[in-house]
């Protein structure tokens, strides 16, 4: 059986405590794969994007990095989201349950 990566960006906590700005891959369990960092991450949070919206965006702007750097996309993202194609699943989503307040 074949595995599926998709390519995600976000932020990272890394061991020393340190939030970046980041990207990595991710199975379809969300379990990350992140080949650029020797040590993994303690923690990820991001988006992941299927392979046709990275073609597409990378042939209009001819660059990967979707979330950052948008001012060289004329603030595309900030003006007109992101569209329906460009959600890969990942992960498992989270839920918040509510804590109850006894006080």
């Amino acid at each position: 059986m074949a595995c599926r990566l998709s390519y995600v960006e976000g932020f990272a906590l890394a061991d020393s405590g340190v939030v970046a700005a980041h990207a990595w891959c991710a199975h379809p369990d969300g379990t990350v794969e992140d080949p650029t960092w020797g040590d993994a991450g303690r923690a990820y949070l991001g988006i992941a994007f299927t392979p046709d919206y990275l073609a597409e965006f990378e042939a209009r702007r001819g660059a990967v990095t979707v979330l950052f750097d948008q001012h060289r996309d004329d603030m595309r993202l900030l003006r007109e989201g992101l569209p329906e194609n460009a959600f890969a699943d990942s992960g498992i989503p989270h839920h918040h349950t509510p804590t109850l307040d006894v006080g």
